[in-house]
């Protein structure tokens, strides 16, 4: 988490530049292409754990309270291309999908690639 200092309460947060005494009308989280869910050597190094933290500290930590609730929005490709798709032909991403709480999702382009 070089961005994050490698600690989890600091975040960045980018703000259209009016008072922070208003909190914002809408809060969103966007992600997409996270089928690779272990641990790297290279950036992203964190894989789901380091994400789902992100996610976690964005939804509930003390700083948010008073904001509108995170809305969670996912653009696709999360369960293929990757090693373990080709495996588990993306059931490995379905109970971490759940877990990160997406709200809106649309299909990516690779997610037609897998023949159930």
């Amino acid at each position: 988490m070089d961005s994050l200092n490698d600690d989890p309460s600091t975040s960045v947060t980018y703000t259209s530049g009016r008072s922070t005494a208003n909190a914002p009308d809408l809060r969103l989280l966007h992600f997409n292409d996270v089928y690779h869910i272990e641990a790297g050597s290279a950036e992203p190094v964190g894989g789901i754990p380091r994400f789902q933290t992100i996610v976690n500290h964005y939804r509930s930590a003390p700083q948010y309270k008073d904001q509108s609730k995170l809305i969670t929005l996912f653009s696709g490709d999360a369960y293929n291309p990757s090693l373990e798709s080709s495996v588990t032909k993306g059931r490995h991403m379905v109970p971490i999908l759940n877990n990160i709480g997406t709200d809106v999702a649309c299909v990516g382009v690779s997610m037609d690639a897998i023949s159930f």
